[in-house]
């Protein structure tokens, strides 16, 4: 079944087409996600559902009709999966390498020495940056501002802008983090 004739089943009241689905790219979606993400398993197994409710909420409601040329549904579910494990980092989830980092928060006690050594030495990293990036990652990941928040105090133009910004801070301190891990 492609992925439109999917989605066209979903929408006809089809539940059988998503348990198809859902089975189909289970195992592919918790292999990929123990790669970025090594805490709890079954952590990895409720971001799946979650993004698997979504992604037929998506279809149900009519937000997802079709998909763009050359756009997988697969990809799709997997960036929700990979967005939920942001938001999940975000609200204080543990993270184990600086590829995974979202937003650290070095006052977790729940880090082993390992990861708060790996931790330390991001933090180090960063503020050894030059600016703008020192500060840009320093109020997205400590202190926990939005892409608007740190527009407004930067004096971008838009978040938009903001995140752009970040995303080239972050590929920097990925690359110096990687030769001092």
């Amino acid at each position: 079944m492609t992925d439109q004739e999917f989605i066209h089943e979903i929408r006809q009241g089809h539940k059988d087409a998503f348990t198809v689905f859902y089975k189909q790219y289970r195992s592919e979606f918790i292999g990929y996600m123990r790669k970025r993400y090594k805490g709890d398993p079954d952590t990895i197994i409720d971001l799946y559902q979650d993004s698997c409710i979504v992604l037929y909420d998506q279809i149900c409601s009519g937000k997802l009709n079709t998909l763009n040329p050359g756009a997988k549904l697969k990809s799709y579910l997997f960036k929700v999966g990979i967005n939920k494990l942001i938001d999940l980092i975000r609200k204080g989830g543990k993270i184990s390498t600086v590829e995974n980092i979202d937003r650290v928060n070095d006052r977790d006690s729940g880090y082993d020495d390992d990861r708060s050594e790996q931790f330390a030495t991001i933090r180090q990293a960063v503020s050894m940056m030059t600016e703008p990036c020192n500060t840009i990652l320093t109020l997205y990941y400590w202190d926990a501002m939005s892409h608007d928040e740190i527009a407004k105090h930067q004096g971008y133009a838009n978040a938009d802008s903001a995140k752009a910004q970040k995303s080239k801070c972050m590929n920097k301190l990925k690359s110096y983090v990687k030769t001092l891990l």
